[in-house]
């Protein structure tokens, strides 16, 4: 991914349009403003996302793939390490749904039978209950399938991105 200084008052529509060297552009072009932007949607990218929505702002989560979760929810058999009573926060509640999941199909005591861990859960149910908790998050937009080519800043500060969406659609993000 590129890192691109923006001028003093400079817009990164400016800075796209004065480089002639990005060509990194593919189909329609998108700009969305936000105030929190989040690139990985991994269990620390999804937990920061949903922590930001939750708090008011609005929030652009920016993911490679179509899941979310990362090695959490797409490993063969996703395992939590860990004590099974540190657990808080988003991370606790990951955990009580995935419990109230199998428990609603009658296994709950499978997912706690597992050698590696204390809970055991498949890989896809775990990117279904991320995506449920995402859905209900009003300030949160998810973009999936989405790489992030071109990071742009005010000196140390990240003031946007932008990302190319399954080789078709530019995403330029503005955010606050």
């Amino acid at each position: 991914m590129e890192s691109k200084n923006l001028g003093d008052g400079e817009s990164i529509e400016e800075a796209m349009e004065k480089d002639t060297s990005d060509k990194i552009e593919r189909g329609e072009r998108e700009v969305v403003n936000c105030d929190v932007l989040v690139v990985g949607a991994g269990t620390g990218g999804f937990s920061a996302a949903m922590a930001s929505a939750r708090e008011g702002a609005n929030t652009c989560l920016f993911e490679e793939t179509d899941w979310l979760g990362g090695m959490l929810t797409s490993g063969g058999v996703p395992a939590i390490d860990g004590r099974s009573d540190a657990a808080s926060g988003i991370f606790k509640e990951i955990i009580d749904r995935v419990e109230s999941y199998y428990a609603s199909i009658g296994s709950a005591d499978e997912i706690h039978n597992c050698q590696v861990s204390y809970l055991c859960f498949e890989p896809h149910i775990g990117d279904k209950i991320l995506k449920e908790m995402a859905e209900e998050e009003e300030n949160l937009r998810i973009f999936y399938n989405s790489k992030a080519v071109t990071l742009y800043r005010n000196g140390d500060k990240v003031v946007g991105a932008k990302f190319v969406q399954n080789d078709e659609k530019t995403y330029v993000v503005n955010a606050n």
